[in-house]
């Protein structure tokens, strides 16, 4: 009876992940049996192994460089032991401890930075944190880590605070999504996230920079309201019970004193005439409209209404609200008493 092995294991030397292996790594099988043997013939993708030698009792180690002629993806190997006197052990071709090695020399890609959240956004009203979410991949190892960094300059390279680049902290596992928190922003200031991905190889991507996200911590200014469509003639009084015309001008939003932000949307709501309960709660209205129907309303008779709007800009500040001056509804024609 041949000799038998106990355990096999699998590892390379790669500087980042030794389940991982890329051009010029190290790839070592450690392997013990139940008795002493002979120098076993080891074969690592399909050439013998570099060097095979005993490590401890009954315990051997068989090295290999990979180079671009192997294959990439999973180490494969062979080894087979013979014991002192010739007789022959069964061939083994995996781990016992689910180990293996994957190699790869391919450098993986990075799709996106979204700067604010899964969804890309250009202004943050946040002066402490921020959210980054990366995406990419690799056919072959897989993403092991993505390396980020944000700054006010949007060179690739250029290491700048608030997060330089930090080989040794600076990086999030295979997720790719950080909220950064306890950082400084400054209003009005345009920031730019960065990072590259790295697979389980150590390969890395090309930096990619984001499209910038900028401080906004000011509400938009407040404009004007009035009942109706023509700003020559507003309304004081409506025929129709399910429907009001209203018409807005004149907001505006800036980041800062010098930095122009942006108008996101607008919101609107209908308050009754003693101005304390709300006919109809806030809802928006997209940011290019300067009017709007408000349509499903049951006003009442000699009642009076105001519509309210209010700016929200593209960080999420709202401006004050304004009003109209009112409007009632009549749909009774005019009686006439008496005739002089």
């Amino acid at each position: 009876m041949g000799p038998v092995i106990d355990s096999i294991a699998i590892k390379s030397n790669n500087a980042y992940n030794n389940q991982g292996a890329t051009y010029e790594d190290d790839v070592f099988i450690f392997f013990r049996v139940q008795e002493e043997i002979n120098t076993p013939t080891v074969i690592i993708e399909g050439d013998t192994a570099d060097n095979t030698y005993e490590v401890g009792i009954n315990a051997w180690e068989a090295i290999k460089k990979l180079d671009s002629s192997d294959v990439e993806g999973i180490v494969n190997f062979s080894l087979t032991p013979f014991d002192l006197s010739g007789n022959q052990g069964g061939t083994s071709i995996q781990t016992t401890d689910g180990s293996r090695v994957i190699y790869d020399y391919s450098p993986p890609f990075i799709n996106n930075i979204n700067e604010g959240g899964i969804i890309d956004k250009d202004y943050t009203a946040s002066t402490d944190s921020l959210r980054l979410v990366m995406d990419g991949g690799d056919l072959i190892s897989g993403i092991y880590r993505y390396y980020f960094a944000l700054s006010t300059d949007s060179v690739p390279d250029v290491s700048t605070p608030p997060i330089p680049w930090d080989e040794v902290y600076g990086f999030l596992g295979e997720t790719g999504d950080t909220s950064l928190t306890g950082i400084t922003l400054l209003p009005g200031t345009e920031y730019f996230a960065k990072a590259y991905a790295m697979d389980g190889a150590g390969n890395t991507s090309d930096i990619i920079v984001g499209n910038g996200i900028t401080v906004d911590i000011t509400a938009p200014s407040i404009g004007t309201i009035i009942d109706g469509f023509d700003s020559n003639d507003e309304l004081d009084w409506t025929i129709d019970s399910t429907s009001l015309d209203v018409r807005w001008q004149g907001f505006s939003d800036m980041a800062s004193e010098v930095v122009t932000g942006k108008i996101g949307s607008y919101e609107l709501s209908i308050l009754d005439e003693p101005d304390t309960v709300k006919v109809m709660d806030w809802f928006s209205v997209d940011t290019l409209a300067d009017s709007s129907v408000i349509d499903g309303l049951m006003l009442q008779k000699n009642m009076q209404y105001f519509v309210a709007v209010r700016a929200v800009d593209m960080a999420g500040n709202k401006s004050d609200s304004v009003r109209t001056d009112g409007i009632r509804f009549d749909n009774q024609p005019a009686k006439l008493d008496t005739i002089m």
